[in-house]
């Protein structure tokens, strides 16, 4: 009779556990439908779309498409993991811009322009960059999808980085100071970039992908040739280089517009970090209307220590003297490179000096 009961209550048992409903379980895909207008634009250019990530999640894959109308529509594309979304917050994940429709984030591995590592749960955001919205406004379709497949790859290390110098003694050394890689919208590896820029004759380069430094999670093994971490601080306003930053997830927020005062706590937080404020294209007018980095007043950019006076110029423009703060710059300026001065028969630099050659015979080492 015992066994009887302890058999029934034991089938009541396994009943109930049958009935009962299962613990639910977090949805791994889930697709918004987003409208943004032009208005929407103009009172915030960056929207942040919120993304739940459950625990014990190792992988998460964000797709976007949008009807770009010919070109009225531009829409960018960046991620947060959980934390404030103030400038400057340590919880920006990456960002590819207009490169990639779909990226995705792992422990172990990522999509160029994102950063690898445990995601941990709760409320993400993915930032979409309204750089142009048509007067018809723009459709977003946006999926997220989650996994937790068990990665047992560890979480990618920087390689150390070099402490001595390239050579001993005074010398010129001649490097290229604003490269992009496959980290944002540039052709090549790191590691391309990098054996062209010494096939070039280069001693190092800085690397100056858009808006991320993620190029340092690529091993480089290029002999004779230093490579330094840079960024590309692209904003609607305009763009500057900040030059010398590095280390896990080191980088310096973009997200200004033209006329932010906040610009000056920008160029504070890379003179903090020891690095080169650059101010990029000073004369080319952007989207906004803005001159270079444009800030409500010239004393804004107060900090800066690079100007970036001229690249390639048109045509057009050629023989004109660079200028800064409305005045050129003459042959005996300071600013002026000594090796780009002409000499008495027409060449450029002194072959006693170990000038470089002319831009024009180092190809391949720029985008």
């Amino acid at each position: 009779m015992r066994l009887s009961l302890l058999g029934l209550a034991l089938l009541a048992g396994l009943a109930d556990l049958v009935a009962a409903p299962s613990p639910a379980v977090p949805e791994a895909r889930r697709e918004q439908r987003l409208h943004f207008t032009a208005q929407d634009r103009e009172v915030g250019r960056y929207q942040y779309v919120p993304v739940t990530v459950p625990a014990g999640t190792t992988r998460l894959t964000i797709a976007y498409a949008y009807d770009k109308a010919g070109g009225a529509n531009v829409v960018d594309l960046g991620l947060f993991e959980p934390g404030p979304l103030d400038l400057g917050t340590p919880a920006q994940r990456g960002w590819s811009g207009g490169a990639a429709a779909e990226i995705f984030v792992g422990t172990s591995a990522a999509s160029p322009g994102y950063w690898p590592g445990p995601l941990p749960e709760g409320e993400w955001h993915v930032l979409l960059g309204l750089y142009k919205v048509g007067p018809a406004g723009v459709d977003v379709t946006l999926t997220a999808e989650t996994s937790a497949v068990a990665d047992p790859a560890p979480v990618p290390t920087l390689a150390p980085r070099p402490t001595g110098p390239l050579r001993p003694g005074p010398a010129w050394f001649s490097g290229g100071v604003h490269l992009h890689t496959r980290h944002s919208d540039g052709e090549f590896s790191t590691e391309e970039v990098c054996r062209r820029a010494r096939e070039a004759g280069h001693d190092f380069v800085v690397i100056t992908d858009h808006n991320n430094t993620t190029h340092q999670l690529d091993p480089v093994d290029v002999p004779g040739l230093l490579r330094l971490v840079g960024e590309e601080v692209t904003t609607p306003g305009g763009h500057a280089s900040v030059l010398g930053i590095g280390g896990w997830r080191d980088q310096v927020d973009f997200r200004l517009i033209a006329g932010d005062e906040r610009i000056r706590d920008l160029v504070r937080a890379a003179n903090e970090r020891g690095a080169l404020f650059a101010i990029n294209h000073p004369r080319a007018r952007g989207r906004d209307g803005a001159v270079g980095l444009a800030a409500p007043a010239p004393k804004a950019h107060r900090g800066h220590r690079v100007l970036r006076l001229a690249s390639a110029r048109p045509p057009h423009r050629r023989g004109q003297r660079a200028r800064v703060g409305g005045r050129a710059l003459g042959e005996g300026d300071p600013r002026r490179d000594p090796r780009r001065a002409r000499r008495g028969d027409g060449r450029r630099g002194d072959a006693s000096t170990g000038a470089p050659r002319p831009l024009r015979e180092r190809r391949g080492a720029h985008r």
